[in-house]
């Protein structure tokens, strides 16, 4: 658990910490599906073959790291599709999901939650 809250936009990380955070990404071998990931997906119309979630984690960009919720969590956005996910860094699970217009330049960020932004 992590006494602090730190959100950082991939924008304002230092190219060590993004090596760093793909490098983890890419090390884990099986990702789970939290029960959340599983109905949000259903919730939102969205299709994620399981065999397609490792390829669609890999070729992920990396959108955001945060600790608001006590553990280390990336925002990932595989931009050929648009899907969007956060992964679990500590229990190497997908938390949620959702789609994202592969043109959307987040024009409208709430820069507040960021650190640095």
């Amino acid at each position: 658990m992590y006494p602090f809250k730190i959100k950082i936009h991939v924008n304002t990380m230092a190219s060590s910490m993004k090596r760093a955070l793909y490098k983890e990404i890419r090390k884990v071998k099986r990702w789970g599906r939290s029960g959340h990931f599983i109905e949000a997906l259903r919730h939102r119309d969205i299709i994620i073959p399981t065999e397609r979630l490792p390829e669609l984690i890999k070729e992920g960009e990396l959108i955001e790291f945060h600790t608001n919720k006590g553990s280390r969590r990336v925002l990932i956005r595989h931009m050929p599709t648009g899907i969007c996910m956060t992964l679990n860094l500590d229990s190497h699970d997908v938390l949620t999901g959702w789609y994202n217009e592969p043109e959307d330049t987040h024009q409208n960020l709430d820069k507040d939650e960021y650190l640095f932004l």
